[in-house]
């Protein structure tokens, strides 16, 4: 019984801990940050990461661009060697022209729509090509274990797969 009533409480500390930190992080910048623990099996085997995403303005105060909203994922273990970890990303790039998605991927990329980026490691779309502002969009990075990673934007409404690219492994 002890053990449980120590298990609720280190829960609800560690809720509100999270709670104190979002609040925080939303009271001085306009994004979220989390990192899953790949000591967890379920974590580490996962196969099908999925996040909604959503941009609601373009850059101002200067920057030409930025990283709006984004799923990252680092696919393989880092050895020390540059690119080992695998760091991949699909999501929402605004540009001073305009919204557009993208994938970015170090193993490199096969673009399935729109034009290649960053050497071979990426793929963006053209401006409102899939994407508008103020619009939630559901991407994802997949394996079905047949050797690469797919990255896939989605329609506003869950409806239908929209595109994007192959991830080279």
């Amino acid at each position: 019984m002890r053990t449980t009533w120590i298990r609720i409480w280190m829960l609800v500390f560690f809720v509100l801990l999270n709670l104190v930190f979002v609040i925080t992080v939303a009271a001085g910048n306009d994004f979220v940050y989390g990192e899953l623990r790949v000591d967890l099996g379920e974590i580490y085997n996962a196969k099908d990461y999925q996040v909604w995403l959503n941009a609601t303005a373009l850059p101002s105060g200067g920057y030409p661009d930025y990283t709006t909203a984004w799923l990252g994922v680092e696919l393989a273990q880092y050895n020390g060697q540059p690119y080992s970890a695998q760091f991949s990303q699909v999501g929402l790039l605004t540009k001073s022209d305009g919204i557009r998605w993208f994938v970015y991927a170090e193993p490199g990329v096969t673009c399935l729509r729109g034009a290649q980026a960053w050497g071979n490691r990426g793929c963006q779309g053209s401006v409102r090509d899939l994407v508008s502002l103020g619009n939630w969009y559901k991407v994802e990075l997949v394996t079905y274990q047949q050797g690469f990673w797919i990255a896939r934007i989605y329609t506003s409404n869950n409806v239908g797969l929209r595109c994007c690219a192959n991830l080279v492994n």
